[in-house]
């Protein structure tokens, strides 16, 4: 079965041309996760920290489903 869709987070999703290189590589579309998409952030403080993509899992598992 060919791969359709590979979903990619984390801090290295942050390294200039990484994804990009992947995606060539395995000849599949790459999408990098945003963390936030299911969390309401009580401050913009929060959404606009640079460091979020290393804090993916952390994220996903403080959100209720």
């Amino acid at each position: 079965h060919a791969i359709g869709e590979i979903i990619v987070t984390g801090g290295t999703t942050r390294m200039p041309g990484l994804v990009e290189a992947i995606e060539r590589l395995v000849r599949a579309l790459m999408r990098v996760a945003d963390p936030l998409v299911a969390v309401r952030p009580d401050s913009p403080e929060i959404s606009a920290r640079e460091d979020l993509a290393s804090l993916a899992v952390a994220i996903g598992l403080g959100v209720e489903v």
